[in-house]
């Protein structure tokens, strides 16, 4: 039986405009739970899988999600039982939630730095059009 942990951040920040760092502040709130790879070896490929809610009153875009464990992620939507196509990214619509735990929308980590064993916890970086966020996520079996 597999068993997930979830991990449940909710980020809310009442100011816009830029971090002294440049780095765009976002001003959403973001549910983001379940957050999840699949275990792999070095050098092969896993998934990431999440639920995140919007609640703000702006679309969210997804860009990428980094990691000292990967350097490559890639994203994909199912459009037939047979076909797949690579999106540059996912918007997430003003209050709304998308699930990434389905074949029908992925993430694929790509080219692991490092082993990912189940069991384990990895920091992870979500980047945005407006910014960037760091969670958890919980290392399962595939």
């Amino acid at each position: 039986m597999k068993r997930y942990i979830s991990l449940f951040l909710l980020l809310m920040v009442a100011t816009q405009g830029a971090a002294t760092d440049g780095t765009a502040i976002l001003s959403s709130s973001i549910l983001i739970e379940d957050v999840h790879l699949t275990s792999a070896r070095t050098g092969e490929d896993s998934h990431l899988q999440f639920r995140i809610r919007n609640d703000s009153r702006e679309r969210l875009v997804l860009l990428s999600v980094k990691s000292a464990y990967f350097t490559s992620t890639r994203i994909f939507a199912r459009v037939s039982v047979s076909e797949s196509v690579e999106l540059e990214s996912i918007t997430i619509p003003a209050d709304s939630t998308l699930d990434l735990g389905s074949s029908h929308l992925r993430i694929v980590i790509e080219h692991l730095e490092s082993e990912l064993p189940a069991n384990a916890t990895v920091p992870v970086q979500f980047q945005f059009s407006r910014g960037s966020l760091a969670v958890t996520a919980h290392v399962t079996e595939p």
